[in-house]
């Protein structure tokens, strides 16, 4: 069955790389002047309900899967008034209830189920009826599908059961099967008179044009737009409604483990980065449903997103999750933090014990930028707020590590957030993080505040050694660079004097220590960069002796200029 999904996660990669969809086309003929963004809107409504309205042009593209037209059915209610007249009429009875000629009760008495046996409608389900019910087993499935997404969402998992429909057709929450012609389902609303939201589902009749087909496709769709039921009880924004979809999809996956139709959406998530954690377009708001995952199984606890929920009632999306993960002993800015790193340790590199369980059948994620190590390296790195970048370090000996600066700025991106990445090949320097065996690493900004950075270690054999997240530092001056230490040093002890100091250009630098009186004691010197350096002294003098007991002064010269000194306290 693995074998099976990893060639299922290499063709739907290759298809994202190489084909253009139909959000594409659109933008497209947007750019181009040939449509104008309301009427991008009208196509992508049409597409669902009656494909032969859409230009010739636009067809071919009609096929692609699309995962939930929640979001799409909330842009088209906002925008209903700017459509043409013509296209006015279509977009009503878009936003309509659907109508239908027969319906069903499930077992538990929460949804009826409205269907057509019709064979001349295009939404018509299949007469198959292995029990003789007189109820399409399609139907059934469909209502022992959504019963039992009750029972794992609210019952078990704790979320709060959604609001009544205001009794229309009854008591039950509505759910409809349609052709969908390509998406799996979406969840409509009304705004209730007195406060609320009026929710009803509709589902596809047959998910024969789907990812995964047949009543697997169902099943996931129930719980998918289940959950989106629920979430309408809680709060409803624009802003929410990348979390909305993260959070259904990954909610798929809980309730039916062995479908993994999740996986469709996470190529577009690993192939890019540098996007906001709220990023709210294309694939990659259902490819976001790793961070629940994540949350999954960083704390197993079943009742931690249903508690996140309950925060975004009153606070925004980001905050409630950081109040949810404070009572956990961890904030939002650690969790993401590590969250981008997880996503460095899938594919070839899983390790499902420690990190995403089913992390194997998962794409790998992708380089920024990929760099030889030799010695030293530094750049600049700009990432917005709550996004984060990838970069590969290959080490001669066929290790490597990934290194991921993430920005952990809730607000708009400036200018003055901007950092560098430093690692270094042989520096064991104690103001740098080290980052497997053989090199050290840093984030530097003048915001340290905002900057975090990931570290994973791969060995030679593709394996992760090590994964975790160091904090950013404020670049080394004169004023903030650490004095010798330890200070008092005790030769005796087995450790070492580290001096550190800065270097403005490069050129040979010399170390001389001296007794208050002037008489040299040690004497060392070495190339340097412009850049930061330390020496390292273990209290032995040039006369291959430790030195005596007192207080020394220390110079570091480059050419004639003093760049560095200072006093040593020596107690044996």
């Amino acid at each position: 069955m693995k074998y099976l999904l990893y060639a299922v996660v290499i063709i739907i990669f290759t298809k994202n790389l190489f084909s253009q969809t139909f959000e594409a086309k659109l933008n497209q003929e947007m750019q181009h002047g040939n449509i104008s963004a309301t009427d991008a809107l009208y196509f992508k409504a049409v597409r669902i309900f009656d494909p032969e309205l859409l230009p010739d042009n636009l067809k071919a593209y009609k096929e692609e899967p699309v995962k939930c037209g929640t979001q799409l059915m909330h842009q088209i209610y906002l925008h209903r008034n700017e459509f043409s007249s013509s296209q006015r009429k279509i977009v009503s009875k878009i936003l309509s209830r659907p109508v239908l000629p027969n319906s069903f009760v499930s077992p538990q008495k929460l949804f009826k189920i409205h269907y057509t046996t019709e064979q001349s409608d295009s939404s018509s389900v299949s007469n198959a009826d292995l029990d003789n019910s007189g109820v399409p087993d399609y139907v059934e499935e469909t209502a022992y599908s959504l019963d039992y997404s009750f029972h794992v969402e609210v019952e078990n998992m704790g979320f709060k059961s959604p609001p009544d429909d205001n009794n229309i057709d009854g008591p039950e929450w509505d759910v409809y099967i349609m052709d969908l012609n390509g998406f799996y389902g979406y969840t409509s609303y009304s705004d209730r008179s007195g406060g609320g939201w009026i929710t009803y589902i509709v589902i596809d009749n047959d998910y024969k044009e789907t990812n995964t087909k047949g009543i697997k496709g169902m099943r996931v769709t129930t719980a998918h737009e289940f959950n989106h039921v629920i979430q309408f009880g809680y709060n409803f924004r624009d802003t929410d409604i990348f979390l909305m979809e993260a959070c259904a999809t990954w909610m798929e996956d809980v309730v039916y483990d062995y479908v993994n139709d999740y996986i469709y959406y996470l190529p577009e998530f690993f192939n890019g980065s540098n996007y906001s954690f709220s990023y709210n377009s294309g694939m990659r708001m259902y490819g976001e449903c790793l961070w629940f995952h994540y949350l999954s199984k960083r704390f197993g606890d079943k009742h931690l997103v249903p508690s996140i929920w309950e925060n975004i009632v009153t606070l925004p999306v980001i905050d409630a999750i950081d109040k949810t993960l404070k009572t956990h002993g961890s904030s939002f800015n650690d969790e993401l933090s590590l969250f981008y790193t997880w996503n460095a340790t899938t594919g070839p590199m899983s390790d499902t014990a420690r990190f995403y369980p089913e992390g194997d059948l998962y794409p790998q994620q992708r380089a920024d930028r990929i760099f030889t190590l030799s010695g030293d390296t530094a750049f600049s790195v700009n990432i917005v707020g709550t996004g984060a970048a990838y970069y590969k370090f290959i080490d001669g000996n066929g290790e490597s590590c990934m290194l991921i600066p993430l920005n952990i700025r809730r607000s708009t991106y400036s200018a003055s957030d901007s950092a560098y990445l430093k690692i270094s090949r042989y520096s064991k320097s104690p103001f740098l993080t080290p980052v497997g065996n053989y090199a050290s690493a840093g984030i530097v900004s003048d915001n340290p505040q905002i900057w975090k950075c990931g570290s994973v270690d791969y060995s030679s054999e593709g394996y992760v050694n090590n994964a975790e997240v160091f904090e950013g530092a404020k670049p080394l001056s004169e004023e903030n660079l650490p004095k010798s230490f330890p200070n008092p040093f005790n030769p005796g002890s087995g450790s070492l004097l580290t001096i550190p100091f800065l270097s403005d250009k490069e050129g040979l630098c010399v170390l001389r220590i001296i007794t208050p009186s002037g008489f040299l004691v040690y004497k060392n010197q070495k190339m340097c960069l412009p850049d930061f350096d330390f020496y390292s002294w273990n209290g032995i003098g040039n006369i291959g002796e430790q030195v005596a007991s007192g207080v020394y002064i220390y110079y570091i010269l480059q050419g004639s200029n003093v760049i560095r000194k200072g006093k040593i306290a020596v107690v044996r």
